[in-house]
């Protein structure tokens, strides 16, 4: 029972793969943002272009990077879940007959 109850959270707490990419996108923007403000060229109005830039290059490079990275990790929380839930199936029945067993009482000796 408590093992399907741990398999049931794992298996509605995973994170979609477009999730993961959202995120991915939005702190590869903030990194290039940073980077462009920190190590821009100090010449007024230009610093916008290059974190522009900075921001299109990091977006590309996450898509490209991380989709299958998220997309395999995803893939491998789905099958350990499903692992789980296999065990869960097959365990379950065995731990509540050694429960019964060893919550039987002792035999009487005549």
């Amino acid at each position: 029972m408590a093992l399907s109850r741990l398999v049931y959270r794992i298996d509605n707490a995973v994170i979609s793969p477009e999730r993961l990419l959202g995120a991915a996108w939005t702190l590869s923007a903030l990194l290039a943002l940073a980077i462009a403000i920190a190590f821009g060229e100090p010449m007024p109005g230009a610093w916008w272009e290059q974190a522009l830039l900075w921001t299109a290059a990091f977006i590309l490079l996450a898509s490209i990077l991380l989709v299958p990275v998220f997309s395999a990790l995803w893939l491998a929380l789905r099958m350990a879940s499903a692992a789980l839930m296999a065990a869960s199936i097959v365990l379950e029945p065995i731990i509540e007959l050694w429960r019964l067993i060893a919550a039987r009482p002792p035999r009487a000796r005549p």
